[in-house]
């Protein structure tokens, strides 16, 4: 009886998500019209445009005559973004090509990345005619491409632009129109999800607030007001011109909200690994998302985030150069290079962005563990919330660069000696480590891991003396009652905040600390043997450079060749104490947070740019709570009688050793450049402290006012995913927008124009990353050697003979051989 009321109510989920789908086909047929006044009212439907030209202002311009009076700019690409409203449908661009002093500009109009059209301006206005008949997978609108050469439009006016853009008219044909397949999928969903959101898994009953409405009638009336929506705010033009084109996705989501709410818990209940299920999928689904973001990072960004990646990738030609002292850059990183460069035909750029991703997805899955293993499954799924949509580290899974490996592994040795103080393994101790070490091997702040390690793992041994020494029997007996009382994946161990380690089988020890630091030397072992074989010395470097321009020569890199590579931190000290002291003060000010006490760029608060707003300050009242905390136990044990029962404290496990890294990592780090992204290290224990304050709190208003846990969390969780559902865009946007424009389109040509496999020349100026530090580096031949294909920048000199492929700004992409 129980599996044909599961089947039943199957089908019926199944029925609703076809009406919905249904309901979508038959709004489909509707024929509509937008028509877009480019310069006016025209932010729902443009991007990457310059500003609008109108011509009621006092500075307007000659090319706007002929107008509807205003217009804007086209850049080298700049897209327009329409409803999926049905197939076959017609977009008219009315534009023009205008110059005062240069060549009228050729264009092309791309449709959801396919070229549909290309063609020659010819001064005035003129309207091109855009038939839409593919079928596009994109989710929720058609993305139309203005690709064209780029020139300044005056002597007077040194803005690059392409081509002005007056009107856009997007309109359908007659019915049939065959919908997209992503709006005919969010029919589905939203139908589906409002079923499930209004009936129950068992018998169909409805959710208590509608007791009075039947269920099919409830559903009904939803599914005609989600119609209503889609139809007057996406599929027609509104009033004002702005359709919601993350309608259908926004309503879904809402919807999978209450759904989540409702049986959340229960499904929790039943499926204990569950947060860890979904956990492990979203780092699969992040790690997927950057590498296909990563398609359109091409080339060295600016400014100088990446400006360090020249030095890596040209020691990674060979291994005798990887394997070499260097007084600024370890040698692991270029090893990393060498030994990625293979995958991507020896092409250190891709090899890069590979290493890159992947070391953001071990960063995310040792601060999911390191979460895991302190506060429990639910808090740890939050954490990785706070850190995976956190535009600081979606950058940095970007970026070519040392940055994200060092705070992966970072990351790693945290997590494994907070295992190691659950398991209490000595291959724990020597992977930690292990880990340790090859921080050290990518960056030499990587040694502060050593002494904090084997600290780590001495207190550890101390605190479990101390453990073994308070408890007893009555204790034991109420920590398996506890053990006991855990009923729910989504409730946290009753030990989880407990900071005595006396639910865990732990056996730390003295050798266990002398086996971190022998795999920390182990792995360490290639940098300390070629510094002593070409220097002389085990730890050998000159960063003590990098510590001068930040005392003495006010962090400007044009002061870099002022000093010698060889000045030692002594000679940078003595130099003057009280200037060097208030340098590292102002340093260690700024990361805190210094306020209105100055107006220059050291103003600022760095830890409240390690995660996104709101998780950054739910982050710093972590840490303040764990200091209160930790103040408060030592005033109870200083006060409390001898031999008293002693009051667990609430503050999490593993909580003192993280305080001690963010400490001896801060004020390390104070002493040279401050840079933001050298403390991206930080950013997963801020992360932890953030989910470890959401889940007090939820606690709080669970005891207080009677609410359940487990549902408060699941709120907390999409709460979390809304607020900062836009994190991982910005990061995105912020590294791809940093290439420069011309070296993008540059790459972009020979990619679309020439096959895969064709060798190409380059003649470029000095310093241009495209021939050795961009995404087709690994095509680039040697100068000697006679190609089909050249690409040749104007700062090079004159373009040699052959016949013009394509132009991308100052670049040009030649045949000169048949």
């Amino acid at each position: 009886m129980h599996s044909l009321t599961a089947l039943m109510w199957a089908v019926r989920a199944i029925a609703a998500s076809l009406a919905g789908m249904a309901l979508v086909t038959i709004l489909c047929q509707i024929p509509v019209s937008h028509h877009i006044d480019v310069g006016r009212f025209d932010a729902a439907y443009v991007r990457g445009f310059y500003d609008p030209e109108r011509l009621d202002l006092p500075q307007a311009r000659a090319y706007l005559h002929g107008s509807d009076g205003s217009a804007r700019w086209t850049r080298a690409e700049s897209y327009l973004l329409l409803p999926q409203a049905g197939l076959p449908a017609e977009v008219m661009i009315r534009l023009r090509g205008w110059r005062a002093d240069s060549a009228l500009p050729d264009f092309a109009i791309l449709v959801d990345g396919y070229e549909v059209y290309t063609g020659a301006t010819t001064g005035e206005w003129q309207e091109v005619r855009i038939p839409l008949r593919r079928v596009s997978l994109k989710p929720e609108d058609v993305l139309v491409t203005i690709r064209s050469g780029v020139a300044p439009v005056s002597a007077g006016d040194p803005r690059l632009v392409g081509v002005l853009v007056d009107t856009v008219v997007y309109r359908t044909a007659q019915p049939p129109l065959q919908p997209y397949p992503a709006q005919l999928a969010w029919g589905a969903l939203a139908g589906g999800l409002l079923f499930l959101a209004l009936t129950g898994v068992r018998g169909g009953g409805t959710v208590r607030w509608l007791r009075f409405v039947a269920p099919l009638r409830a559903w009904l009336i939803g599914m005609l007001l989600i119609g209503a929506l889609y139809l007057f705010f996406y599929r027609v033009q509104p009033a004002y011109p702005y359709p919601l084109r993350g309608l259908l996705p926004g309503v879904c989501a809402a919807l999978g909200a209450v759904v989540a709410l409702r049986y959340g818990s229960a499904l929790a209940a039943r499926l204990p690994m569950l947060p860890d299920v979904l956990a492990v999928g979203g780092i699969a689904v992040w790690t997927t998302a950057v590498l296909l973001a990563a398609q359109d990072h091409v080339t060295l960004a600016v400014p100088g985030v990446e400006k360090d990646f020249r030095v890596f990738a040209t020691r990674a030609v060979d291994l005798a150069l990887v394997l070499r002292a260097d007084g600024f850059y370890n040698l692991g990183y270029p090893f990393l290079l060498w030994l990625f460069a293979p995958l991507t035909d020896g092409n250190s750029f891709l090899a890069a962005r590979l290493i890159a991703a992947l070391a953001g997805m071990l960063l995310l899955g040792s601060a999911w563990w390191l979460a895991r293993c302190l506060l429990g499954r639910a808090p740890a799924l939050a954490a990785l919330v706070a850190l995976g949509l956190n535009p600081f580290v979606v950058q940095y899974a970007l970026y070519v660069g040392s940055d994200m490996p060092f705070a992966a592994l970072c990351t790693l040795t945290l997590a494994l000696l907070a295992s190691h103080r659950v398991r209490g393994s000595l291959w724990l101790a020597a992977l930690g480590g292990g880990a340790a070490g090859c921080a050290f091997l990518v960056r030499h702040p990587g040694v502060l891991l050593l002494p904090f390690g084997v600290f780590v793992l001495l207190w550890m041994r101390h605190e479990g003396r101390e453990a073994r020494e308070a408890r007893g029997e009555g204790h034991e007996a109420r920590e398996a009652r506890e053990a006991r009382g855990k009923s729910s994946t989504f409730n946290v161990r009753p030990s989880t905040f407990n900071l005595q380690p006396s639910t865990f089988n732990l056996q730390p020890s003295t050798f266990h600390a002398l086996a971190f630091a022998f795999a920390f030397s182990i792995a360490a072992a290639p940098q300390v043997v070629v510094n002593i074989r070409d220097t002389g010395q085990p730890l050998y470097n000159q960063q003590a450079k990098n510590v001068w321009l930040a005392v003495y020569g006010d962090s400007d890199w044009g002061r870099w060749n002022e000093v010698s590579n060889n000045v030692s931190l002594t000679d940078v000290i003595l130099e003057d104490p009280g200037r060097f002291a208030g340098a590292w003060w102002t340093h260690l000010r700024a990361f805190i947070g210094s306020g209105a006490e100055t107006t220059d760029d050291a103003g600022r608060a760095s830890q409240l740019r390690l995660l996104a707003f709101p998780a950054n300050w739910l982050a710093v009242i972590g840490l303040v709570g764990w200091l209160a905390l930790l103040v408060y136990q030592g005033r109870e044990a200083l006060s409390r009688p001898h031999g008293a029962e002693e009051v667990q404290p609430p503050l999490p496990p593993f909580a003192v050793p993280l305080l001690i890294w963010v400490t001896l990592y801060t004020l390390a780090l104070a002493v040279g450049l401050p840079l933001q992204r050298f403390f991206l290290p930080l950013a997963p224990v801020y992360a932890l402290a953030a989910a470890w304050t959401l889940l007090g709190t939820i606690r709080a208003l669970a005891r207080h006012r009677a609410l359940t846990p487990a549902r408060l969390q699941i709120g907390a969780l999409l709460i979390l995913l809304l607020v900062l559902q836009s994190g991982f865009a910005i990061g995105v946007r912020d590294v791809i927008d940093g290439q420069p424009a011309d070296e993008v389109a540059a790459v972009r040509l020979v990619q679309q124009t020439l096959p895969p496999d064709e060798p190409l020349r380059v003649v470029l100026a000095p310093g241009d990353p495209v021939g050795k530090y961009s995404a087709i580096a690994h095509r680039v031949a040697p100068p000697d050697r006679a190609t089909r294909y050249l690409l040749h920048s104007a700062e090079a000199g004159a373009i040699p003979d052959g016949a013009v492929i394509g132009i991308a700004g100052k670049y040009t992409l030649v045949q000169v051989r048949p």
